[in-house]
């Protein structure tokens, strides 16, 4: 089981649960008509990682994807892979919680496994 940071793991399924955010699949955060959606990651990197959203030049079924990029001199890299590594989350269980939410988890459902699992 991997050592997740436990402070990050109780502020991210706060979040999953809170109903701030609404639940999208493909990228990490899409918008649409100004309305963004997110994978449960791309909540996990809204909440924790000190990014910045820049807008994607890879259109997703009609949305505008994002991707969080580091802030700085670093343009253009993307942060949340190895920084979410960082943290305790490793690519395996990065790849199990992407695969519950393209398959139309809830995030109450997410926030649940993590609870058990991490």
């Amino acid at each position: 089981m991997d050592k997740m940071n436990q402070a990050v793991k109780k502020r991210w399924i706060k979040a999953l649960r809170s109903g701030k955010y609404r639940r999208g699949e493909g990228r990490l955060c899409t918008t649409y008509k100004g309305r963004s959606k997110f994978c449960c990651l791309g909540v996990l990197a809204n909440e924790e990682l000190d990014g910045e959203w820049q807008e994607s030049d890879e259109l997703y079924e009609g949305n505008t994807a994002w991707e969080l990029c580091y802030k700085g001199d670093r343009d253009g890299d993307l942060l949340p892979g190895i920084a979410l590594i960082e943290i305790g989350l490793s690519i395996e269980r990065q790849s199990k919680l992407v695969g519950m939410n393209d398959a139309g988890e809830s995030f109450s459902e997410i926030a649940d496994w993590i609870e058990g699992n991490l």
